[in-house]
């Protein structure tokens, strides 16, 4: 669609005038005037929905004429200094269209698995995410007031672990009952102190109306997630996971190492054999919901998301993947919680909303969980 070329002299007032005879009404909201109508049109030229009358390039039998308008008739003309000036060349068009014109970059398509495996092989995933995800709302302040509350999270979350009565304790008559009871409540317990810090430290940021902390999902990122999960999931464990095993048993590190999910292995194993149905779905509840919202909306939605303020993407993938991963440290699990952590980074850059990582998070524990129930697997990971 042939364009007017704004930010060159060409674009006169004649050329106005012309535009405004071929539209003595112009759309509901536009200022009539020559100016208002250039500001209109130059304010948002990619985005407004006009006809193409309005941007087409005026003809020379209009340009001739809107030239003899505003030529100097009779003796004036002789006097008049555009009488011994050069005559004006042709106004230049240009067959760039209106978007050309602006500054504006359209974003990126949203995140499906085609555009996902394009992206990927072109190297312009990471470009990408960056163009698309918004300017962090917290400043260096709330960052210190959230990081200093979620290191007394930490200490409270593992004191609460330590002192909380065992299983055996809570109910005595029904342990594996118990046991799943107090697996669901420290879960809950840390969801409602990481909602309340983050409350506390960003409430006057107002994150949610910059897009940040958003849980929207669609049917096709839906999708995009699924199939992800059908290749990392397996690539994860039992590839990368046998592989890190095999490197940690050959320094001999395998048993100084600890195992944080031998105790949940034990646990459904027993409520398997038990025919306790209640105490499965508890421990489904609680590491595949209440677990991966509370640690995704800390650590993708705060933690990577201050990462970005000073960071580029990769650092901050990089750095946030090692460090998720060091936090489950386990036997074997650094490689493949550290490949898995640093494709939630990818995705919540990529798509703006927590529900991805969420997905793929919620999914991987399931799949877990799934192995030592369903296939006798002795490692949660």
């Amino acid at each position: 669609m042939a364009s007017i070329n704004f930010h060159r002299p060409s674009c006169t007032f004649a050329t106005t005038q012309s535009l405004l005879r071929a539209h003595p009404h112009p759309p509901q909201g536009w200022n009539s005037s020559p100016l208002g109508l250039i500001s209109k049109i130059c304010a948002c030229p990619g985005q407004q929905k006009v006809s193409h009358e309005l941007f087409a390039v005026p003809t020379n039998r209009e340009q001739s004429s809107s030239a003899n308008d505003s030529k100097p008739q009779g003796a004036a003309a002789a006097n008049h200094p555009a009488s011994h000036a050069a005559s004006p060349s042709p106004p230049t068009t240009s067959s760039a269209t209106p978007e050309s014109v602006s500054s504006f970059k359209a974003l990126p398509p949203p995140l499906s698995p085609e555009v996902l495996v394009s992206e990927a092989l072109s190297g312009q995933l990471l470009s990408n995410a960056k163009r698309v995800f918004p300017k962090v709302a917290w400043g260096p302040t709330q960052l210190v007031q959230v990081m200093a509350w979620s290191t007394a999270l930490a200490v409270v979350s593992v004191t609460a672990a330590a002192t909380t009565p065992q299983a055996s304790v809570l109910l005595a008559s029904d342990e594996l009952r118990s046991a799943a009871v107090r697996h669901l409540g420290l879960e809950t317990l840390c969801c409602c102190l990481t909602i309340a810090v983050l409350y506390m430290g960003l409430r006057r940021s107002k994150p949610r109306s910059a897009g940040l902390f958003r849980y929207d999902v669609s049917p096709q990122l839906a999708m995009t997630v699924v199939a992800l999960a059908a290749v990392s999931y397996p690539l994860a464990d039992p590839v990368l996971y046998g592989i890190w095993s095999g490197v940690e048993q050959a320094f001999g590190l395998s048993n100084q190492l600890p195992d944080p999910g031998v105790t949940l292995v034990t646990q459904l194993r027993d409520a398997s054999a038990g025919g306790d149905g209640v105490s499965i779905a508890m421990h489904v509840v609680a590491s595949c919901i209440v677990g991966p919202f509370w640690e995704e909306t800390f650590w993708r939605g705060f933690f990577l998301a201050s990462l970005t303020r000073v960071l580029p993407p990769w650092s901050c993938v990089a750095i946030s993947s090692t460090v998720f991963a060091g936090l489950h440290l386990g036997p074997g699990n650094i490689l493949p919680i550290g490949a898995l952590s640093a494709i939630c980074d990818v995705l919540y850059l990529r798509t703006c909303t927590l529900a991805a990582p969420l997905i793929l998070h919620a999914g991987w524990n399931a799949y877990q969980l799934a192995g030592i129930l369903l296939a006798n697997k002795d490692s949660f990971v």
